[in-house]
């Protein structure tokens, strides 16, 4: 059963997982992505800023998305086009390829409380301006069934379909240092819990079903800079999708059964 919890209160998001579609003309930018180079200070050159829609991004295992790219020349020799990336109505922020902190094979950390599930970690390469973060989880639900006359108590009659649900915490610019940021984001509780009894779960209409324990097999994380609440699909940074088998008991959940 789902407890007090010290994590910060979440937010109801439709849609968080959302893809990108990069444009066909890569030309915009001056000279091609495999034939960029870094400046050798690391610093912009000048340069007329190019909406991510004009070029290629590239997919990791984590489903990841630059916020930003910045090309400070070409191996050609020719003069700089592009100094920064600018999000499509949004502002201008610095080169960002947005991962998990700790390597390739990091991990964000699970709790399952109950009828909820956080998600912790920390993250790299963040630009500027407030973020959105989202979390999309499935679980299998353990439900019982309650008359409401007599208090009686039993197991719902058939198995629980399983349950989605989603949360989300905004998180200002100000938290995030020098690009990084940790972030710990926890799903609302089903809705409608408790709710009247259909045909079929308790022994009859009139009873109360109640879903009693969630055990969660996957969680989807998403990372939304700049936000955007009125478009949850816009400025996704980060996605990553995590398996959790077997499926979650209360409490932490245990690093070898999370893959992300």
């Amino acid at each position: 059963m789902a407890g007090s919890s010290a994590h910060p209160p979440a937010e109801r998001r439709p849609d968080l997982v959302a893809g990108h579609s990069p444009s066909e003309d890569a030309s915009a930018v001056g000279c091609s992505l495999a034939d960029a180079r870094p400046g050798p200070t690391g610093e912009p050159a000048g340069g007329t800023p190019a909406t991510l829609d004009a070029m290629e991004v590239p997919v990791t295992r984590t489903l990841l998305l630059s916020a930003a790219l910045v090309l400070a020349g070409c191996s050609d020799g020719s003069p700089d086009p592009v100094s920064t990336a600018q999000l499509s109505d949004g502002p201008v922020v610095s080169y960002a390829s947005v991962h998990l902190k700790g390597g390739k094979t990091s991990e964000p950390k699970f709790f399952d409380g109950g009828l909820t599930l956080n998600e912790s970690g920390d993250v790299s390469g963040l630009g500027g301006g407030d973020i959105f973060v989202g979390l999309l989880a499935h679980a299998n639900a353990f439900a019982t069934c309650t008359n409401p006359g007599t208090g009686q108590h039993q197991p719902a009659g058939q198995n629980p379909a399983p349950v989605t649900i989603s949360g989300g915490v905004a998180i200002p610019a100000s938290e995030i240092k020098n690009g990084n940021l940790h972030f710990s984001v926890t799903t609302l509780e089903p809705p409608h819990n408790p709710r009247a009894a259909v045909k079929g779960e308790c022994p009859g209409v009139q009873w109360t079903y109640e879903v009693t324990d969630l055990a969660f097999t996957d969680g989807t994380m998403t990372i939304q800079q700049p936000k955007d609440i009125a478009n949850p699909s816009a400025n996704i940074v980060l996605s990553l999708l995590c398996t959790l088998s077997p499926a979650t008991a209360n409490g932490s959940v245990a690093a070898l059964d999370v893959t992300c």
